[in-house]
C-alpha cells in the first residue's frame, strides 16, 4: 500500500514538473538566452520533448497506482464478512 500512494505523488509531482516544462518551453520560444538560461538547452524542441515525456510517464503510473488501489479495495471488500447467514 505504501508504494501505491508513493507512486500517486510521484504521478502528480511528475505532472506538475512536465506541465512546468512545457509551459517554459512555450514561453520562452522567442528568447533563446532565457530559455538556455533556465532550462540548459538552446532550442525549444528538446524542451517541449523533455516535457511531454514527463506527462505522459506520469499518466502512466497515475494510472497503474489507481489500478492497484482499486485492486486493493476490491481485494479488502471481498474478504470482509458480508454479515448474511
Amino acid at each position: 500500500m505504501l508504494f501505491t500512494y508513493l507512486a500517486r505523488i510521484v504521478a502528480v509531482l511528475a505532472l506538475a514538473i512536465g506541465m512546468m516544462q512545457i509551459a517554459l518551453g512555450f514561453s520562452f520560444a522567442d528568447n533563446p538566452d532565457a530559455l538556455s538560461r533556465y532550462t540548459g538547452r538552446s532550442s525549444v524542441g528538446p524542451v517541449i520533448d523533455r516535457g511531454m515525456y514527463i506527462v505522459l510517464l506520469s499518466i502512466a503510473l497515475g494510472t497503474l497506482s489507481e489500478i492497484s488501489l482499486s485492486m486493493r479495495r476490491r481485494r479488502n471488500d471481498e474478504s470482509a464478512p458480508s454479515g448474511r447467514g
